[in-house]
């Protein structure tokens, strides 16, 4: 007995338990489970607010009442109204986007809206409760059981809501019953309160099978969700894999090809340095890819010098990982010799390549013409720098030596007769050129007479049995040569100079590259001893010049000075005669003819000075006798001199002159020479009522400037710079009228050169001439601030 109480207690409190509580269960899995109650509740009542409604009105128009016909009307009119206003609710919810996040509040709404509809749906009974009508008030109460067993069927997901649409049913079903007195109703009460038991039993039990499912299928969906994100992760990581694997063997598959068809080669060495691999581009140092496999580097790529630096760069490696770069020569297999440049990495400590890495790029050609370049430029250097001849002939040889392995080379020079006068080669043997200095070169006599006498190449490659050369035959055995090659060289204008001779101690024909090297050198030596022998040719020239200058200095000279006394005598006498101071000459042609010698002396006399003038500054004896001296002076001294032949040739002159200008420090003489002369070509070369002026003031460069211009017969513009040549005269109408040296205007323009200034002339043909002639600033002197150089004068 006392278990069943027990069993009966535990039942008693599994029923008592929250129906919202679930162990394992956060509040946030308990407010989606509401969330999710309410949403169903309400999905399922979606369309109850319009059934109910049209139910109590049609209730109201069939059922008896025992009251006035208005209260069944009020009754539907309230019925309807409130669940029209649970209708309105249910929208406000399925309208509300965040509705889910708080389910409590929509929970507790409905409940309370629930209570009051049922409380006046329930007012059916008493509204329509006739003791009388017993078959109507059955009708009542199974409506009233049946809303219960609906309700329950529908609201068990969540009590709250439950109990606002099952208690107030229940309660109106038992007061009606217990009110009525009747032993029949009674007993439908109670058997209606017992169904209401057992259903809110049933209710409850399904409301925690709803929340466990719920719990289920919260995990299962978070199971599902996370099969899918790992589905979806390994899905991305096959994908990754995929492309990893295809990028991988897209790289191996360009690697390759890089590899395969660079122009350098790659080697990849074992531990003990064989190659295990070598690029297809290892071609083109003689062995292929496949013959390349396991050999050595050094009997791969043999050094031409013994010394294998490849050998022992990879020995020699630390494994350190860097990169170390050599350059060698080579020996292929063909006897050629080939320059390589090589980067070595050390990746022995490495499992990915195990071995040494080698990156070898053939520079042959780049280092050939480098070389070539380098040879040639200091050939240039030396010529533009004035080396002896023998010592640019002696670098052309060794040029042909270093970019040729093996060879010796040597430049023979030959005259008009084809006899060798110089020999010059530092790595011929000196027996064989003393042997060759001197020769005639004929035809028949070695590469060199043959190659003079063809003017092309000549290749001797078997000396021994080559009938050219028989007759060095001895010379070249002493030496060890067994072939030669000769190649011209020639002037700027295709004459023969001489040979570029290369001997070597094998038998073999020139590489294309080696001829063409040898020709460059040839050229090269062709212009040197062509630029020697023009400047030569010119410094003789000019030695010659010199020295007829001089002679001509000194011709010019002594005549003028053994002239100058007889003129002098004659010039003096034939002032005494015209003068008559000893008396009457007697005839007056002897007068007329006297004055004639007096103006053929003097005008000769003016001659002689000249060119002893143009004499001494060509000579470099015009002493200038330099002090403070006023422009405006000596332009007055010039104007004075001239004036008589002004007045006779009918011509005006202006003068335009500040009087403040600065002194000028220079010599006097010089400037009334300069002036004078300017003048007396102005008046000798302009017409009658022809215009003079004389102009002097201060340039834009602080300087001063002196300026004599006419409008005279001017001077042709393509004859302008003949006028400063010494002797020279333009012809024109007035040339015959006025005689003269043609020193003048070369003389002027030496002497203010002199002065440190600048000579320009301007002219046109029949309009006039413009001469001026400027000083430096350095040369001017303030009237009112002498220097100390004036002081000292």
């Amino acid at each position: 007995m006392s278990g069943f109480w027990a069993s009966a207690d535990e039942a008693f409190r599994r029923v008592l338990k929250n129906p919202d509580a679930s162990d394992g269960l956060s509040p946030e899995r308990i407010r989606q489970f509401k969330a999710d109650q309410v949403d169903t509740i309400f999905r399922h009542y979606r369309w109850a607010p319009l059934m109910m409604a049209a139910f109590a009105v049609t209730l109201a128009a069939l059922l008896d009442s025992p009251y006035p016909h208005p209260v069944p009307e009020v009754w539907a009119g309230a019925v309807a109204l409130t669940y029209g206003v649970m209708a309105v609710f249910q929208e406000i919810y399925f309208r509300t986007p965040d509705a889910a996040d708080n389910p409590d509040r929509w929970i507790r709404t409905t409940a309370a809206l629930y209570w009051g509809i049922n409380a006046v749906w329930v007012f059916l009974l008493p509204v329509f409760w006739i003791p009388e009508n017993g078959t109507q008030t059955m009708f009542l109460f199974m409506i009233l059981v049946s809303h219960v067993v609906t309700v329950t069927a529908i609201s068990f997901r969540n009590m709250t809501i439950y109990y606002g649409n099952a208690l107030p049913p229940m309660m109106m079903t038992l007061a009606g019953a217990f009110s009525s007195g009747n032993h029949v109703y009674i007993a439908l009460g109670c058997l209606t309160f017992i169904l209401y038991v057992f259903l809110w039993g049933v209710a409850r039990s399904a409301h925690s099978h709803a929340l466990e499912n719920f719990n289920v299928r919260f995990h299962n969906d978070e199971l599902i969700a996370d099969l899918a994100s790992a589905k979806e992760a390994s899905d991305w990581a096959r994908a990754r894999a995929e492309q990893a694997n295809l990028n991988l063997a897209e790289r191996e598959e360009l690697f390759r090809a890089l590899v395969e068809n660079a122009y350098d080669t790659i080697l990849l060495t074992d531990e003990e340095g064989r190659i295990r691999y070598a690029a297809p581009s290892i071609k083109q140092f003689g062995p292929t890819a496949e013959e390349a496999i396991g050999k050595s580097i050094s009997r791969l790529l043999p050094s031409a010098s013994g010394n294998n630096k490849l050998r022992k760069a990879i020995e020699g490696s630390d494994r350190s990982r860097q990169v170390r770069k050599l350059n060698e020569c080579i020996a292929t297999p063909d006897g050629q010799l080939a320059w390589i440049e090589a980067s070595v990495t050390d990746l022995r400590g490495t499992a990915s390549a195990g071995g040494v890495i080698l990156n070898i790029r053939n520079i042959t050609e780049r280092k050939r013409a480098d070389d070539e370049m380098r040879h040639h430029l200091e050939v240039l250097d030396a010529l533009a720098t004035g080396a002896s001849l023998e010592s640019i002939l002696k670098r052309i040889a060794l040029s042909v030596g270093h970019t040729s392995i093996g060879a010796h080379t040597a430049v023979l020079l030959i005259d008009d007769d084809k006899c060798i006068i110089r020999a010059t080669g530092p790595s011929v043997p000196d027996t064989l050129l003393d042997a060759m200095q001197g020769t005639i070169l004929q035809p028949t006599m070695g590469c060199c007479g043959a190659a003079i006498d063809r003017g092309e190449r000549v290749i001797v490659c078997n000396a021994a049995m080559d009938p050219l050369t028989e007759k060095f035959a001895p010379l070249l055995n002493e030496a060890g040569f067994r072939s030669c090659w000769a190649q011209p060289i020639f002037s700027r204008g295709g004459r023969i100079l001489g040979t570029l001779s290369t001997f070597y101690k094998e038998e073999r024909t020139p590489t294309d590259d080696e001829i063409a090297f040898a020709s460059g050198a040839a050229y090269l030596a062709g212009i040197a001893v062509d630029r020697r022998q023009q400047e030569q040719k010119l410094r003789e020239a000019s030695e010659s010049a010199e020295m007829a200058n001089r002679a001509k200095s000194r011709f010019l000279a002594t005549m003028s000075h053994e002239l100058r006394t007889p003129l002098n005598a004659i010039i003096g006498f034939s002032e005494v005669m015209q003068q008559e101071m000893f008396g009457k000459l007697g005839n007056e042609r002897y007068r007329e003819y006297t004055t004639d010698i007096l103006n053929s002396g003097r005008h000769l006399l003016s001659m002689i000075d000249d060119i002893l003038d143009i004499s001494k500054i060509e000579a470099g004896r015009y002493d200038l006798e330099e002090r403070e001296i006023d422009i405006n002076d000596v332009i007055d001294w010039s104007v004075e001199l001239v004036r008589p032949k002004l007045s006779e040739g009918g011509l005006r002159l202006d003068v335009v002159s500040p009087p403040d200008l600065p002194h000028v420090h220079a010599d006097q003489r010089a400037l009334r020479q300069i002036l004078l002369n300017l003048l007396s070509n102005a008046v000798k070369f302009t017409h009658a009522g022809g215009r003079l002026t004389i102009s002097a003031g201060m340039n834009d460069e602080n300087g001063m400037t002196v300026t004599v211009t006419d409008t005279g017969i001017g001077i042709p513009a393509d004859r302008i710079k003949e006028t400063m040549e010494p002797f020279i005269q333009i012809e024109s109408a007035l040339t015959g009228k006025h005689h003269g040296t043609g020193l003048g205007l070369s003389i002027v323009k030496q002497l203010i050169e002199m002065h440190d200034g600048t000579f320009d002339l301007t002219s046109e043909e029949g309009v006039g001439t413009s001469v001026s002639f400027s000083f430096p600033a350095s040369r001017l002197i303030p009237q009112d601030q002498p220097t100390p150089r004036d002081q000292a004068v």
